[in-house]
């Protein structure tokens, strides 16, 4: 998604940028982690399932808060007049963004089409 909202953006990679990607990566799976977490905890709780509202009301505004927050400091490099933190800053609110999406709008349902949580 990071990619495709950079081809939209008219943004390419290049030697500013390039460590988006490894960072981008950590933030989105320490994201799902959080989650999957919550949903384990859940189901220890409830017998086998989680619930689903435990996990998107317990974790899902805590990820939201911290993803949002690091898109807001990242976003803050566009202000600048040196080009390399501008499209350092884009590409990384880019991808922070496509990685909160995955987390609370893709994962959820997920783990309902998949039987962990009900």
């Amino acid at each position: 998604w990071m990619f495709g909202l950079m081809a939209l953006c008219q943004a390419s990679f290049d030697a500013a940028n390039i460590v988006c990607l490894p960072l981008v990566l950590g933030i989105g799976i320490a994201a799902g982690v959080h989650m999957m977490h919550r949903c384990r905890e859940s189901a220890r709780a409830h017998g086998g399932r989680g619930r689903l509202d435990e996990v998107v009301r317990g974790t899902g505004g805590a990820v939201g808060i911290a993803a949002l927050t690091t898109m807001a400091g990242f976003a803050g490099l566009m202000v600048g007049d040196h080009g390399a933190m501008l499209t350092l800053g884009l590409v990384m609110t880019l991808g922070i963004g496509a990685c909160l999406v995955a987390s609370l709008l893709v994962l959820p349902p997920l783990l309902l089409v998949l039987g962990r949580v009900e």
